[in-house]
């Protein structure tokens, strides 16, 4: 019975380690922003955060189990602040990954030319890769989040020898009405131009 008993928290607790390991994946960025605004500092906080998080699961997990095995009413209550930290993982990393203004961006390449492994955002944790962008076509809609405004803000990407690389300034992604969204890349490697516009609204990018 006692080998019975320590395989089932041995799995118990890899099961609580796995469990822990995905909401500590999807909550790690939300948890570090709430700690510090600087997304240097929230890297490597994300990495210790990720295990902390797997390991109060597998306990959390390991105890519960084991608590209930024995029909322990004191220990399974014990369990509880570990449920509730979990629970605080899931719901922060629900919050950080739905937008609180959703809406679609498109971008064009204007130009002669090809543009290659283009991304849209300024900001690797929210930002989409488009791919590659043939000259005179358009990307599908992109989702953006128009409250957080690395989502849809730079563009980076290569056009022949040149870089695609514009931000748009905190002004030009200020007071933004809900509605879709356009990037235009235009001119030609080594003058490349940019422009964001809305439907009814242009924003110049100087």
């Amino acid at each position: 019975m006692s080998k019975l008993r320590q395989a089932v928290g041995c799995l118990s607790f890899l099961l609580g380690g796995g469990v822990g390991l995905v909401i500590g994946s999807g909550a790690s960025y939300a948890i570090a922003g709430l700690i510090t605004d600087s997304r240097e500092t929230q890297a490597y906080l994300a990495v210790l955060i990720v295990p902390a998080i797997a390991l109060v699961g597998a306990i959390t997990v390991a105890a519960s189990i084991g608590a209930m095995a024995q029909s322990s009413a004191p220990r399974l209550l014990a369990t509880v602040p570990g449920w509730l930290v979990l629970i605080a993982a899931v719901l922060l990393a629900v919050q950080w990954s739905r937008p609180a203004r959703p809406a679609t961006v498109l971008v064009r390449n204007d130009t002669r030319t090809p543009i290659q492994n283009l991304y849209l955002g300024s900001d690797f944790r929210r930002n989409s890769r488009i791919g590659d962008l043939a000259a005179g076509a358009t990307s599908p809609p992109i989702p953006v989040d128009l409250a957080n405004r690395v989502t849809f803000n730079a563009l980076e990407g290569r056009a022949a020898g040149d870089y695609v690389r514009h931000r748009l300034s905190p002004d030009q992604t200020a007071d933004l009405a809900d509605g879709t969204y356009l990037w235009t890349v235009g001119g030609e490697p080594g003058a490349l131009t940019y422009r964001f516009e809305a439907i009814g609204n242009t924003h110049q990018a100087p």
